[in-house]
């Protein structure tokens, strides 16, 4: 006889299945620009994924743990442009890339939060995806460059942030970026005010 409790004989476990079985993982990543909305993208992907096994990866954190750092401790000024320099920004990625592929392995959706403005950089996590037959889509939060310039203002203001990205960043992001192709997959998502 079964315990009143559980369900009987005859019961299916459909009603149990997210619960007992997680979704499948996926690998998402961000794009855009600085002050764009990124991490907060992500933090709203999270929060309408409540019964997924997800975790985010922030490039942010990333970069500063490889260098040493704990997530909100500044850089040194003067050794910004080697730690935001290209081979910083290569190494941060391929550790980003190691790290999603071990959480996929182990059955976890994770949610890549970088720039990821050229497309090489999101070709590789793609590759990632196909190669761990798993799903791949790409969160593109955009503003108005003007809109851009006061959030990075507002975050430096307010501190508490492990992103250190400045306006000579955006700047620079701005000579740079490549575009999503159509053949990039990418959910919809409202513009940030």
């Amino acid at each position: 006889m079964w315990p009143a409790t559980w369900p009987s004989p005859g019961w299916t476990c459909s009603a149990w299945g997210s619960r007992a079985w997680p979704e499948a993982p996926q690998l998402l990543i961000t794009h855009g620009l600085s002050g764009s909305g990124k991490s907060h993208a992500a933090a709203q992907w999270l929060l309408q994924h409540p019964g997924s096994r997800a975790l985010r990866l922030r490039s942010d954190v990333e970069r500063k743990r490889l260098f040493g750092l704990a997530p909100l401790q500044a850089s040194d000024p003067a050794q910004r442009s080697a730690f935001y320099g290209p081979q910083a920004g290569a190494q941060t990625y391929a550790s980003l890339q190691d790290r999603a592929q071990a959480l996929l392995q182990q059955g976890w959706t994770v949610l890549v939060d970088a720039a990821f403005l050229r497309r090489h950089e999101r070709d590789a996590f793609a590759q990632l995806a196909r190669a761990q037959g798993c799903p791949f889509g790409i969160l593109a939060p955009k503003a108005p460059v003007a809109v851009l310039r006061a959030h990075i203002q507002a975050r430096q203001a307010r501190g508490g942030d492990p992103s250190e990205a400045t306006l000579d960043v955006l700047e620079r992001q701005l000579q740079w970026i490549e575009a999503l192709g159509p053949d990039e997959p990418l959910p919809g998502l409202p513009p940030l005010q």
